[in-house]
């Protein structure tokens, strides 16, 4: 018995291994990164991602075609039960990969959708952190040194914090001991983070709303 004549049964196989473990191994490396690039454009664990299903369907199809050719060869003599056997199990395993493929797809998607927001939202968290600490430093510096002399007000923001790749940034409300700053996403329509920043140059509040709600 040849390799040859298993060949559809492996290629089945291989229709719904390849893809999950190009799946797996996107998700395994998406993790570890963290998400360096939250829009997931260029990644490699993305791409990785975006052709798995792609890879099951055209072995699916290879390995269904295979298989009814094999099929309409073999003989039906006893003889040929084996190979009928594993021609059958080649045509099974290459619908359940042209079927499996893009379920498993479509679930990996709903996963690196939630990661994306996520990451964006941390992305975003780590803008106003810096935007918090440039704020605190106005506030202590002293009036003639263009400070705020113990206050938050007269605080702007500088051009190169009002936007991003991870979204744009605006003062909603300002007083001496309280800067609240909005942020909105930049991938997500009407996804904003509001922070709540105190004297101490914490921020002791944050508001979300849209895909960033709990």
């Amino acid at each position: 018995m040849t390799t040859t004549r298993f060949r559809s049964l492996l290629i089945g196989i291989l229709s719904v291994a390849i893809p999950l473990l190009m799946i797996g191994l996107s998700i395994l490396g998406e993790t570890f990164m963290k998400y360096p690039n939250w829009q997931l454009q260029t990644e490699v664990p993305f791409l990785l991602f975006l052709f798995s299903p792609l890879v099951g369907i055209i072995l699916g199809i290879i390995a269904c075609v295979l298989a009814r050719f094999d099929l309409k060869q073999v003989s039906e003599e006893p003889s040929g039960l084996i190979q009928r056997r594993a021609y059958r199990m080649g045509l099974v395993f290459g619908a359940t990969g042209i079927i499996f493929a893009p379920i498993c797809f479509v679930v990996a998607l709903s996963h690196y959708a939630s990661a994306s927001v996520v990451a964006n939202k941390d992305a975003i968290r780590k803008d106003l952190m810096n935007i918090a600490s440039h704020a605190y430093q106005y506030r202590n510096r002293p009036e003639n040194m263009e400070g705020g002399g113990g206050s938050y007000l007269g605080f702007t923001l500088p051009k190169k914090q009002r936007d991003n790749e991870n979204g744009t940034y605006e003062i909603s409300v300002q007083s001496g001991d309280t800067l609240i700053i909005l942020a909105t996403s930049a991938g997500y329509p009407l996804t904003t983070l509001t922070a709540v920043l105190i004297a101490n140059g914490k921020i002791v509040r944050s508001i979300y709303s849209g895909d960033f709600s709990p």
